[in-house]
């Protein structure tokens, strides 16, 4: 069974990194948050700006999900929620709608790390759920949601969740060995729990 990447690993890996990749790292981490970029297969990539129902969908999952968020004990609990924190994770800069870390797994919230010497922060333990809302152009979209399914599956983060907005819906993937696979489908109108 693979082990996740903690964070005093990514110490020793992040001096392996390559100047050149370091520097890129730092480049991204030095963006102003309002850019909403990413760094995918060492590029800067600048998503499209957030429409309402952008925004709206990630509102309304983010509500939904509220009741989960903390240690068990206050309420369902269980998972350390967020959205839109840099990660760092298998060598791409990626910066998720949602995520979220299984308390069980991870009893204490996930720290940042420091990159370089300006001492950039940046999250490098793989998230247990992860959640895109699609936006843009399909081209694009593709080619960087490729490499952000890549970079997901390798890290071994366990669900993807995606936010079709055009369809109104959000497509449930689960790891499997060979990737991820499908396995739910909801409706704006569903009201059963979804996986995780």
């Amino acid at each position: 069974m693979e082990t996740a990447r903690t964070e005093h690993e990514f110490d020793r890996t992040s001096a392996d990194l390559a100047p050149d990749a370091l520097k890129r790292l730092e480049a991204w981490l030095l963006l102003p948050e309002g850019d909403r970029a990413e760094l995918i297969r060492g590029h800067i990539v600048y998503k499209t700006m957030a429409s309402l129902e952008h925004g709206g969908a990630i509102i309304e999952i983010a509500g939904q999900l509220h009741r989960l968020q903390g240690p068990p004990g206050g309420g369902l609990g269980g998972w350390w929620l967020s959205q839109e924190v840099d990660m760092f994770l298998s060598g791409q800069g990626l910066r998720p709608d949602l995520v979220g870390w299984r308390v069980e797994k991870h009893p204490r919230p996930p720290q940042k790390v420091n990159v370089g010497p300006r001492h950039l922060g940046v999250y490098v333990t793989p998230p247990d759920w992860v959640c895109e809302v699609l936006s843009g152009s399909p081209r694009a979209r593709a080619e960087a949601d490729g490499a952000k399914w890549q970079a997901y599956f390798d890290a071994g983060v366990g669900h993807y969740w995606l936010v079709d907005l055009v369809r109104e819906q959000v497509l449930v993937h689960r790891r499997s060995t060979k990737g991820y696979e499908p396995i739910e489908v909801a409706g704006r109108q569903s009201v059963k729990p979804l996986p995780p």
